[in-house]
């Protein structure tokens, strides 16, 4: 299980409703069943805050980083470099033009020192509760981690041997958005080195890929048949940006996913029916690695999330450092 710790990046929303609140359920629920995660921090946000002197917030935020540690579950890093353009007013926070969305718009001298901030903050948090804590995998943020040339110099400089951006036979390509997994290993894990979304036998880094499922016309009865309407909304108050393009990946794309079969990530985010835990537990892989955010949960979402808990199957839920142990990183 795998969860973006951030708030909405077009209307912000409060960190009490994208962050804390939900989080807080989350961390009980884990914890009553002895499952471990991994939280992808954007630690900009809290880089932010720190610039804002917003003391309050970051402390409170910094404390519930410290309880998943305590908890045993992973703090990660998590870059959003439109935090760069980030200005604070009327208790939200705007963005700008967005100029900076993908670390590869950044100048080049600029990434590497996010990674050190970034990094550097991560570490600190952490290390309060374990001396020996330290980062060691990421996520790009809206997943462009392509292309990998101007990182694959930092990711050696700071010992970060785990990747988990690649969501395979995804594809986006637009004015914010910019990846291209359609030829990425339908894997579990596999090794990488100039190219994410290239298998290379003796590369020196673990993609651990977002888990996928075929969505076909079956399932989408099956959603159609068990919709449910209560209980289903998000405890984000905010608003995401709209990356639609108004091509193939807006009202074209919209359309062909009603009537064809597409891939759809494992995620608990926006629920409103048992499909992906019907999935779940249907599915038989070693290793499925599961997307989701704390603002858009739902009451809904955790009661499908504790279903998953209390099936009979024999599931282990593993943060990032116990899997990685298992697959020999």
């Amino acid at each position: 299980l795998t969860f973006d710790y951030e708030v909405f990046l077009y209307r912000s929303g409060s960190p009490e409703k994208c962050m804390l609140e939900p989080t807080a359920q989350l961390l009980d629920v884990l914890r009553d069943n002895k499952a471990q995660a991994t939280f992808f921090v954007d630690i900009l946000y809290l880089w932010k805050l720190k610039q804002e002197g917003l003391d309050g917030v970051y402390n409170t935020i910094e404390n519930q980083m410290r309880r998943m540690v305590a908890e045993g579950h992973r703090i990660e890093l998590h870059l959003h470099p439109q935090w760069i353009e980030g200005a604070y007013q009327d208790n939200n926070w705007t963005f700008g033009a967005l100029n900076y969305y993908r670390l590869q718009q950044l100048p080049e001298k600029k990434v590497p020192e996010l990674f050190q901030i970034g990094l550097d903050m991560l570490n600190s948090i952490a290390q309060k509760e374990d001396a020996d804590y330290k980062v060691f995998s990421f996520r790009a943020g809206g997943l462009c981690i392509q292309p990998f040339t101007d990182l694959k110099p930092i990711f050696e400089r700071y010992r970060l041997t785990v990747d988990s951006s690649v969501a395979p036979g995804f594809k986006r390509h637009n004015d914010n958005l910019h990846y291209d997994f359609t030829k990425a290993p339908t894997k579990e894990f596999y090794r990488f080195d100039n190219k994410p979304a290239i298998e290379a036998n003796d590369g020196k880094f673990i993609q651990i890929p977002l888990s996928t499922f075929d969505r076909g016309i079956g399932d989408k009865l099956f959603e159609k048949s068990n919709f449910v309407s209560e209980g289903t909304a998000v405890f984000g108050d905010g608003r995401a940006i709209n990356m639609n393009d108004g091509g193939s990946n807006g009202l074209v794309y919209r359309l062909l996913t009603k009537f064809k079969t597409h891939k759809q990530l494992y995620s608990f985010d926006l629920l409103n029916s048992p499909l992906m835990v019907k999935k779940l537990l249907e599915e038989q892989p070693k290793l499925i690695n599961v997307l989701s955010h704390p603002k858009l949960l739902s009451p809904y979402a955790f009661s499908e999330m504790e279903r998953l808990f209390q099936s009979n199957q024999e599931i282990r839920f593993l943060n990032f450092r116990q899997v990685a142990n298992e697959i020999g990183v």
